[in-house]
Parts: structure tokens; C-alpha cells; sequence
């Protein structure tokens, strides 16, 4: 009833008004995007998202969340187009630290007797040196030669990488950490943090190492998340170590800030809230492409080799370069001849000239190919034998084998019988022998039967 009663004025003058509010919206978000493109998220956007969290977290029975609970908060970040690296760790530096105050910290360290079995002086050693700088933040110390020997079983390792909240390592040993620990801590990305224990000031380079958080970019999804903080923190601290976070991704990530989708941040048990959305699509980003490595040792002159110069390439292979600047090789004559790739030399080999084969030898092929079907022909003739007449054949070989069996036990009973007879009609000799205690005398006796 509303609608018929309206006018067509009224109608094109909501229409109009609108237009113009929608006009007005695009005007505004472009506004905005021109005055983003240096920082992405505004400090004020950072603000509202904490405290809607805050709230949530308030709401679901965590009353003033983020003065007592400390659960850690992630800023998680989606791109548009995957870049081509395999895990790309982005180091920033947070101006407040994201870890709670009562921090579980392991470190790993190198050993000083490499000789000797026994590993305590080694963390004896390194207890003294944190002591005498001042650190009071290592929980644990274990060199590598405790990681050798009593964490080689899976549960060991497994057991470990739950043990402790931050984990470092001495940069001597860092290169050798992934072939003792393994997927356990690499493979859910718990890299150990990087520390010169070497440093004149050892308490500022804890501090440092200990404000560091890593972004891993693995270059096999779109997601990838970063510890920010704790809900213990100030919101001031975090939106201080979201905007820091922020810029250095931003900056060091393949396709720069074009290529980031959205920025949510949320806790372990929370929903995502958005503080970044972008809409536009893949085809805005280019990713840099793929440095290949160059060969930097130019050519050089030999004196043991005429006409060609020698190059040394990073594989450890040396080649002969001739005057184009292509690869060459000695002949028998001794003159600089240019190389034949593998592929052209395979083509080669596959491309052989035919023989020409005379009338006579392809007779005589035909003729042993027709002799050996005619062979074979026969061979199938002689075992294609009916099932009846196989059946009466090894009937016939049973009965020729009982027979012979038969025949050769009647023979041995004849040759016994021969024996015997032998034995009765020939005379037997026996010799006796009697002694006495004086003279031994032989008698023999032949006896007849």
C-alpha cells in the first residue's frame, strides 16, 4: 500500500540522495587508501580491535583479562599470492617484550672440551659467565654434547621441545642444531633464537634476543602468524608492537604491502578480529623472481694450456674457455675444439646410419626364421598331448618302475643265497693260540666240514 502511494519524484529523489551517499563512501575509502600506503594499519585501528577483544574475552568469564590471564596474542596474516621461499624467517625487533615476566628459558651452547665425555664443566663454565654479566633469565643450560647423548630417542626430544617457553643458541652452534633436534622443534617451527654469547655486553644481548619474535613464512600456504605479546600488556605496549610488526613484514615480505590480503589479531582461544582488509586480487603483486647464481671468477690465463683460458665455477668444475667465450677441448692434434653438450651427444648416438644389407643375407634370415617356427611348431605338436593318453602313459611308467624294484630285491635274494652255499663247501682255517708260563706255543687247527 506504501509503495503505490509513493510518487515517482520521491522515488527518483531517494534514488538521487543515494547516489550521492555512496559517492561520498568511495570518496572517503579512497581517501583513506591514499593516506595508508605508508603505514597499512593506524595506530587507532590497532586501538579498537584490542579493546574489542578485551571485551569479548570479558564477556566469555575473563573479567579483566588483560591484567591477570597471560595468554599469548598472534597477529595473523593472509597474502594473495604465495611466495616461492621456503621458510623465510623475518626477524623484528619489539620495543616491549612479548613474553611474560616469569619466562622459562633453555639455552643451548657449544662444549669447551670437545675430547672429554663428561659435559658439567662446560655448564659450569657458561653458569659462572651469566652470572658475572648478570643474567638471571637461563633456567637451563645444555651444551651439545648433552643433546647427543641424552636426547637421541624420539620421546626425548619430543619431551624437550614442551619443556621451555623461549629456547637459544649459541651462534657457533646454530648450523648444527636441525640434525640433532629435528622435526620436533623444526618442524613446528620452534627455531632456536640466535645469541653471541661472545659479546662484551651479555645482559643487553639477552635483552635484545628476548624483545626478537619470529615470522616464519614457509612458502607453502597463504597464513602465517606472529607473536605479539601477552594479555598481561598495556594496550599502548601492543599497539607499539603491532605497528613495529606491521612495517617490517610489510617491507621485507616477496610482493610488499600489496601482496597482504588481511590482518586479523586473536589469542589461543578467541575469535579473529580484523584490523586490515584488502580486496584487491593476485593480479595487482609480482614477486620477484628467482635470482639464479653467477658465475663471479672471470677467465684466466694459464701458462700449461695455448689458445684457451681456464675458469673455475662455483660447483668446483673446470672448464677450458676458448676466444668467443664458449667451452672448448683439446683434440688429438692438440688444436681448441668447441664442446659437444650431452643432449646433442645423445641425439647422435640415436641417429646411427642403416647398414646395407645384400639380397643374400635376407634370404638366409628368412630361411632360420622359418626353421625355428617350424621347431617350435613342433614342439607344441609334442606336448599337446590328449588328458586320456597322458593318463595311460604314467600308468605304464608306474608298472615299469614296481617291476624293476621287484626284479632288483629278487637279485640280491639270489647273490645271499650264492654266498651261503660258497661259504659251506670251502674249508674254514682257524688259529688258536696256547700259551704257557714258560714257552708259548701256536697250534693250528684245520678244520674240515
Amino acid at each position: 500500500m506504501l509503495s503505490s502511494n509513493l510518487s515517482k519524484k520521491t522515488v527518483r529523489s531517494m534514488v538521487e540522495s543515494s547516489m550521492e551517499s555512496t559517492e561520498a563512501t568511495m570518496e572517503s575509502t579512497e581517501a583513506t587508501m591514499e593516506s595508508t600506503e605508508a603505514t597499512i594499519v593506524q595506530p587507532d585501528q590497532i586501538r579498537k580491535g584490542i579493546s574489542a577483544l578485551n571485551q569479548y574475552m570479558e564477556k566469555t568469564g575473563n573479567k579483566s583479562a588483560f591484567l591477570s590471564d597471560s595468554s599469548t596474542i598472534h597477529l595473523a596474516m593472509c597474502v594473495k599470492k604465495i611466495p616461492k621461499v621456503k621458510n623465510k624467517i623475518i626477524k623484528v625487533l619489539l620495543p616491549h617484550s612479548q613474553l611474560p615476566t616469569p619466562t622459562d628459558v633453555c639455552l643451548f651452547t657449544r662444549d669447551i672440551n670437545k675430547k672429554d665425555r663428561d659435559y658439567g664443566p662446560t655448564e659450569r663454565h657458561f653458569q659462572s659467565l651469566l652470572q658475572q654479566n648478570g643474567v638471571t633469565v637461563v633456567t637451563k643450560i645444555l651444551p651439545l654434547k648433552a643433546i647427543k647423548l641424552e636426547y637421541q630417542p624420539f620421546e626425548a626430544k619430543r619431551n624437550l621441545s614442551d619443556m621451555h617457553d623461549v629456547y637459544l643458541a649459541d651462534a657457533n652452534i646454530v648450523r648444527l642444531l636441525p640434525g640433532f633436534l629435528g622435526k620436533h622443534f623444526y618442524g613446528r617451527k620452534r627455531f632456536p633464537l640466535q645469541i653471541n654469547l661472545d659479546s662484551k655486553n651479555l645482559k643487553n644481548e639477552f635483552e635484545k634476543v628476548l624483545r626478537t619474535t619470529q615470522c616464519i613464512v614457509s612458502g607453502k600456504g597463504s597464513m602465517f602468524g606472529v607473536n605479539i605479546g601477552h594479555t598481561g600488556m598495556s594496550e599502548d605496549e601492543l599497539t607499539e608492537n603491532i605497528d613495529a610488526v606491521v612495517q617490517r613484514i610489510s617491507s621485507l615480505l616477496p610482493g610488499g604491502q600489496q601482496n597482504i590480503r588481511n590482518i586479523h589479531i586473536k589469542t589461543t582461544h578467541s575469535p579473529s578480529i580484523p584490523l586490515h582488509v584488502s580486496f584487491g586480487g593476485a593480479d595487482e603483486v609480482e614477486l620477484p623472481a628467482r635470482q639464479k647464481r653467477k658465475v663471479v671468477d672471470d677467465p684466466q690465463d694459464v701458462d700449461t694450456v695455448i689458445g684457451a683460458k681456464v675458469r673455475i665455477t662455483p660447483f668446483g668444475r673446470i672448464d677450458l674457455i676458448g676466444e668467443a667465450g664458449k667451452r672448448v677441448e683439446p683434440n688429438e692434434d692438440g688444436e681448441m675444439t668447441p664442446v659437444v653438450s650431452d643432449k646433442v651427444r645423445q641425439n647422435n648416438s640415436a641417429k646411427k646410419p642403416k647398414k646395407n644389407i645384400s639380397a643374400k643375407t635376407k634370404k638366409a634370415k628368412t630361411k632360420k626364421r622359418v626353421l625355428k617356427a617350424k621347431n617350435v611348431s613342433q614342439l607344441e605338436k609334442e606336448t599337446n598331448i590328449p588328458k586320456k593318453k597322458k593318463k595311460t602313459l604314467k600308468v605304464k611308467k608306474e608298472a615299469l618302475i614296481n617291476e624293476t624294484v621287484k626284479l632288483k630285491k629278487a637279485e640280491n635274494i639270489i647273490t645271499k643265497k650264492r654266498k651261503a652255499i660258497s661259504d659251506v663247501k670251502q674249508p674254514s682255517t682257524q688259529v688258536k693260540k696256547t700259551s704257557n708260563n714258560k714257552k708259548s706255543k701256536f697250534t693250528i687247527e684245520i678244520c674240515n666240514r
